[in-house]
């Protein structure tokens, strides 16, 4: 144990992404056990998974994101006809 690992244990208080840190291979089975295992790896955005979590984001913003999308797209179409 280090010594910085040492004083977070008499912390009460620790900012996020301030504290011990997992390795990366505790970390992937700690991600691994969360899974019900009927997921199925998203190709390019395409996967029920994917798609129900934009669902979900597209549902909590509303029309804000449809608004964006509408603004920006006339200036991409732009931005593309000019390349």
């Amino acid at each position: 144990m280090t010594a910085a690992d040492e004083l977070l244990q008499h912390c009460d208080s620790i900012l996020p992404g301030h504290g011990p840190v997992a390795s990366i291979a505790e970390r992937l089975r700690e991600i691994a056990d969360s899974l019900g295992g009927d997921q199925r790896q998203d190709v390019h955005g395409v996967g029920e998974y994917l798609q129900s979590f934009e669902r979900e984001v597209a549902d909590m913003l509303g029309n804000t994101l449809r608004f964006e999308v509408d603004l920006l797209a006339p200036f991409m179409a732009r931005l593309l006809a000019a390349r």
